[in-house]
């Protein structure tokens, strides 16, 4: 998208179902760009599919929670701005897109919803809630590793990435952390790592790419930081793909915050 970014809708529309699309009149579609989220005023999340004119933009119902009920009328004059459209709905919406021969591409917000392993069912993986509590499944954040500062001998968190266009590239992988206080000056003996994983022609997983982290003091590593893959050219739609983080291990190191995931299309 261009740095002219909103316009206004010109006629009255109607909110299709989740992962159909309209087409909408408004007053300049120019700095639009397809497979990009925006957001309607009074309508909520949607994909761009397509571009008819300088004046009309085709919306996809993105399916986010809080988008107006299907059917519902969006008066003229509603503002669209560019949307977040990241997360579950984004991931969704690019499924449905990717059914109709749309692509997405740039910056995509991977679901965090790990993949079952021995670190999940003991309890080294937990859903932190607003009330404080490890219990799940809603919360603000997931934690990883050992929580009272005694020592981490390290555990997974491991993450599919789906939902993309066929045909896209994935290009760059990234990992928000931010690591919980260890005691003293203590520093991890095993500093976390973001690898990147698909699978050869056996199913057996092959790595693609890694990376890890390079905090150089106490001061640096705790702190909201980001593990960030790059160079990465694995086409999408031709074998799975998934991202493991590996939390930090030492014997005063205590768990970790992520904070997100995010895949970059090409």
């Amino acid at each position: 998208m261009s740095d002219f970014s909103s316009t206004r809708t010109t006629a009255d529309f109607v909110q299709p179902a989740t992962g159909a699309s309209v087409t909408v009149s408004v007053g300049s579609s120019t700095w639009m760009t397809i497979g990009s989220p925006l957001f309607v005023q009074g309508g909520g999340q949607y994909f761009i599919r397509s571009l008819p004119s300088g004046t009309q933009v085709q919306l996809t119902n993105a399916a986010d929670a809080g988008n107006t009920a299907a059917g519902t009328t969006i008066a003229a004059g509603a503002l669209l701005t560019p949307g977040g459209g990241g997360g579950l709905a984004g991931w969704i919406a690019s499924l449905a897109l990717n059914s109709l021969g749309g692509r997405i591409t740039g910056d995509i917000n991977i679901p965090l919803a790990p993949m079952y392993n021995a670190d999940l069912t003991s309890g080294r993986i937990a859903m932190h809630t607003a009330a404080g509590g490890a219990v799940g499944p809603v919360g603000d954040y997931w934690m990883i590793g050992n929580f009272t500062n005694t020592g981490n001998t390290g555990c997974l968190f491991t993450v599919p990435l789906g939902g993309f266009s066929r045909s896209a590239t994935l290009t760059e992988v990234r990992a928000r952390i931010y690591p919980f206080p260890a005691t003293g000056t203590a520093m991890p003996t095993v500093m976390p790592r973001l690898d990147v994983y698909t699978t050869d022609s056996s199913g057996n997983g092959l790595l693609i790419g890694t990376v890890t982290d390079a905090s150089a003091n106490k001061a640096a590593y705790e702190t909201d930081h980001e593990l960030i893959v790059t160079g990465l050219t694995q086409v999408v739609g031709v074998r799975s793909i998934f991202a493991t983080l590996s939390t930090g291990q030492g014997t005063l190191i205590s768990g970790t915050k992520i904070l997100g995931m995010t895949a970059v299309l090409g």
